[in-house]
């Protein structure tokens, strides 16, 4: 079981990357308690996302083939209490094709009402087991016509969200605009509406460590259904390009791409912060199910690399095809040439199919 305690330090001395890089070798990558039990500043966290994101990358001498990060990512999700798989399963997962639902519906109005009318279903259906649901949401202006969409069903009587878990997937750090905050976006577009209970509401604050919001995460069960967009390179929260694909919770520093689209909810383009915390790929990736929705021509040259190019982590949004339960909704704009390669997606009103 993995110590989701407070970070020490999040500063990593060349001594303590050599100690780690010998307590892997002495116990193997899965050990990471007992890895941690060697630096008295450091937890079993912090030492598997130094270890995956720093020190593995720089060990390895050649790029993943798609097969391997496939099989690599679904023993990840398979095994997430830290025992090794059988050699048998992990061939099984090795050869099995990756599969990932692509949801086409021209019209972006009618395409946010289906993701809504999905989410209520999902939440319904967890209400009927009589069992709570955690639900993952992102900001931005994708979502909120779903937010809105969603808000329509509460007031008509076809959802509630007395059993719902919340949790959002990032925040600025050092922000100068309160209304920027996405913990104020989402309470003023969504949670303010609904009858989710306060108790349940999870958001990251500027100042939170990655770990306590894992530790959040793992006491509430585990996400059921995380909702996604794509940013225009690709990113998903703010997971920047060449971000690992099992990354967790961490502190990120923006890209310039991405400072520069999010400047239009600022005065001006230097407020807007230049650091943030989000939840990581690997976080993302742990979901049951995970959902993600794409509208705009701004959006085709991601969407065209998530559905027919290379799995790359130089493409955050990629990393839909390694899990079990990923769909990916466009619209006929964000679709663009797409639509008229029939081996990649249908050109019907609403449709679906699996690459």
């Amino acid at each position: 079981m993995f110590n989701f305690g407070e970070r020490h330090t999040s500063v990593w001395r060349d001594v303590e990357d050599e100690m780690l890089k010998a307590g892997v070798m002495k116990y193997g990558a899965n050990n990471w308690a007992r890895i941690a039990s060697l630096m008295a500043k450091k937890t079993a966290f912090d030492c598997e996302t130094r270890w995956h994101d720093y020190i593995l990358p720089a060990l390895t001498q050649r790029p993943w083939t798609e097969q391997e990060m496939l099989a690599e990512a679904r023993a990840r999700m398979a095994n997430r209490k830290g025992k090794k798989l059988k050699r048998k399963l992990r061939d099984q997962l090795l050869n099995e094709p990756a599969t990932m639902q692509v949801n086409y519906i021209a019209d972006p109005g009618a395409l946010s009402k289906a993701v809504a009318e999905h989410i209520a279903e999902a939440v319904n259906k967890a209400e009927r087991e009589n069992r709570s649901f955690v639900l993952g949401l992102p900001t931005g202006s994708t979502p909120l016509p779903i937010y809105r969409a969603l808000i329509e069903l509460h007031k008509r009587g076809a959802v509630s969200f007395k059993h719902v878990v919340l949790f959002n997937m990032d925040e600025y750090r050092d922000c100068c605009m309160k209304s920027a905050l996405y913990r104020n976006f989402l309470h003023e577009n969504f949670v303010k509406h609904i009858d989710v209970l306060r108790t349940n509401v999870h958001f990251l604050t500027d100042r939170m460590e990655g770990s306590e919001y894992e530790a959040q995460i793992a006491a509430a069960g585990g996400i059921d259904l995380f909702l996604g967009g794509i940013g225009t390179n690709g990113h998903i929260a703010f997971n920047e390009p060449g971000s690992s694909f099992f990354s967790r919770t961490r502190a990120v520093t923006l890209s310039e791409a991405t400072r520069t689209a999010n400047a239009r909810f600022f005065e001006r383009k230097e407020d807007v912060p230049k650091t943030a915390i989000s939840v990581g790929l690997g976080t993302f990736l742990d979901a049951r199910e995970v959902l993600v929705v794409a509208t705009g021509a701004e959006k085709a040259q991601a969407v065209r690399w998530v559905v027919a190019g290379e799995l790359s982590e130089n493409c955050p949004a990629t990393c839909l095809r390694l899990h079990p339960r990923a769909s990916l909704w466009v619209d006929e704009l964000s679709c663009g040439s797409l639509q008229h390669n029939a081996s990649c997606i249908s050109t019907s009103e609403e449709s679906s199919t699996v690459v």
